[in-house]
């Protein structure tokens, strides 16, 4: 191995004119803008940000893939040879976007991204202790399309303590940052600059021309022409560049990746299993992006690439995990992701015929998983309307009760594969076996009030309700139309929103600190579309249902028609009722023939 020191500006023009490039075990670009933005003060900071590890192979037959960026240079013709960017791919990608200036690609479109410098920020022996606010949140009523914001394994999505922190507090904390990703509120402030900017312009110009300080005599203007140099100087901070030797072949070199991309949390586990299946099937992320793309425009676009790979490998080997996955072969490889192709575009089709519309609306991809298992060993084929009727309430039971979201997921998959693989030749007996399986691990199927207190717009249940809902077709409060995640109009004013029947700002002014769970109950949540949303403001329903003559549709939504309930006063009571109405009406939803 040999080890150099190599500046930042250096390695982000090498990628910029094509001189490094990606190999096909490498992931797409993942990263949030908020990790550019740590990165950003990391490097500011002069804070060790790891090494970077690349290979130069002159091998031409080694499929490569180009940087998630605008107008990338990877697919130009290689004069000699490109050096395969091994680790340090998420780094380089972000910090090439910003200093060129470049849009990211995701799912085929650009992505414009900026970081906002804070030319006040303090010294790192200034800083207050604020409460933490979610900055990725800028909303006050999240879009349905968002509610999957949940790590796996969880039930339940915290409850968004931006919504209780005022818009001081979280001003507040952005103070204390020294880079935050661009946002409306701090677009504005003159002391807030563009990353971006700072790159493409001369610090003297940027402070007197914006009107940041009047003139070379302003108190502020050295420090703030110091700290934009020393934004600048980013680009000289030195990575440390090992490159590993070019006489080593791919197989050591995927061995090499998945070492260093097990340490830590880089990469998930599906990442480094698909870095090894490419030594045996070279084509494999090719072909599995491909068809991860062919729905990068419908509801089934799977962000993570794991969800086809643990397909695949459920197919082959009856189980779920990453095991002897190099001793399987290229052939084997090859026919069985034909078959995973087909079922899973079945599942898809079946799961848009029950309501789930969207893979928002899953409790996990898991469901999709053990769907695409069962059609293939049944040769994609569903028997009987009987067998439907069975398998439609395993989905939406496994749904709204988070069978694959609580616990061992894995293992808990690896039991149902198991199961389907003892059963498959009695379809009958496959699925109430499996609603078994979730009766066990829950409780009695039936969904009851008690299982919907205290939930919020993370659960699975309130992503079933939302299914529900829509089947039994019940209406936006500001249009004659079907609530639906897509608005026909493509417009975002009438794009479903998760609304809080009585307002946030409404109860905050009357429930005390130690009840505030209960603003955000998902009793208290109704989908409507954006622009009735606003127009409600801080209304009580006993005002706004009357006024807009809406009494008709929030029936459709399991609002009681009792009219006191509307009133603040009787807000417990309400969430009490509501919760017996869309407890009985899931239990309706799902057990219909």
């Amino acid at each position: 191995m040999e080890r150099t020191e190599t500046p930042i500006g250096n390695l982000v023009d090498k990628i910029d004119q094509g001189e490094y490039a990606l190999p096909e075990m490498q992931r797409k670009y993942v990263w949030r803008s908020t990790q550019v933005s740590e990165l950003l003060d990391s490097l500011y900071r002069e804070y060790p940000t790891g090494d970077i590890l690349v290979w130069e192979n002159k091998d031409r037959s080694i499929r490569t893939m180009g940087f998630s960026i605008s107008d990338d240079k990877q697919e130009q013709s290689r004069n000699g040879h490109q050096a395969l960017l091994l680790d340090g791919q998420q780094r380089l990608t972000s910090l090439l976007a910003i200093i060129k200036n470049k849009d990211l690609v995701v799912k085929n479109r650009a992505k414009p991204i900026d970081i906002l410098f804070n030319l006040k920020h303090p010294e790192p022996d200034e800083l207050e202790e604020i409460n933490d606010i979610n900055d990725e949140d800028e909303s006050t009523d999240s879009e349905v399309s968002d509610v999957d914001k949940v790590e796996e394994g969880d039930d339940s999505m915290p409850d968004g303590e931006y919504q209780d922190a005022g818009n001081d507090e979280r001003l507040k904390r952005w103070a204390q940052k020294a880079f935050v990703p661009e946002n409306g509120r701090l677009k504005s402030k003159k002391h807030w600059i563009s990353v971006k900017e700072i790159f493409s312009s001369d610090a003297v110009d940027l402070l007197i021309e914006s009107g940041i300080c009047k003139d070379h005599r302003d108190p502020n203007f050295k420090k703030y022409k110091d700290r934009i140099s020393k934004v600048k100087d980013i680009t000289k901070y030195p990575y440390n560049v090992v490159k590993l030797k070019s006489s080593l072949q791919y197989a050591e070199v995927a061995n090499i990746f998945t070492r260093v991309n097990s340490q830590g949390t880089k990469l998930k586990s599906s990442d480094l299993a698909l870095s090894q299946i490419t030594v045996v099937w070279r084509d494999a992320r090719k072909d599995i992006e491909g068809f991860q793309e062919t729905y990068s425009r419908t509801g089934f676009y799977f962000e993570d690439i794991g969800t086809y790979v643990k397909a695949l490998i459920s197919l082959i080997t009856d189980q779920c995990l990453y095991k002897n996955i190099t001793q399987i072969t290229k052939e084997e490889y090859e026919e069985n992701w034909k078959h995973t192709k087909r079922n899973m575009t079945t599942a898809f089709d079946l799961l848009e015929e029950f309501g789930v519309i969207n893979y928002h609306l899953l409790s996990s991809p898991f469901i999709v998983i053990l769907l695409s298992y069962y059609l293939h060993k049944r040769d994609g084929v569903i028997g009987n309307p009987e067998e439907k009727t069975l398998l439609r309430k395993w989905v939406l039971l496994a749904n709204a009760k988070g069978r694959f979201s609580r616990g061992s997921s894995e293992s808990l998959l690896n039991e149902d594969i198991k199961d389907v693989l003892d059963r498959y030749k009695n379809p009958l007996d496959v699925w109430n076996k499996l609603l078994s399986n979730i009766s066990r691990q829950t409780g009695p199927l039936n969904i009851t009030p008690e299982l919907l207190e205290h939930r919020n717009a993370g659960s699975s249940y309130f992503k079933t309700m939302f299914i529900a809902f829509k089947e039994q077709g019940a209406q936006d409060w500001g249009r004659e139309m079907t609530i639906n995640l897509y608005p026909t109009d493509n417009s975002r004013k009438y794009k479903i929103e998760h609304h809080h029947i009585f307002p946030q700002a409404l109860l905050k002014d009357t429930i005390d600190n130690n009840n505030r769970k209960m603003i955000n109950d998902i009793s208290n949540l109704a989908f409507i579309g954006g622009d009735f949303n606003r127009k409600i403001g801080k209304n009580p329903p006993s005002k706004y249902i009357p006024e807009y003559g809406i009494e008709s549709k929030v029936v459709q939504q399991c609002v009681p028609a009792d009219k006191e309930l509307w009133e603040i006063s009787n807000y417990e009571k309400f969430l009490e009722e509501r919760r017996k109405l869309i407890a009985e009406n899931l239990n309706n939803f799902i057990n219909k023939g």
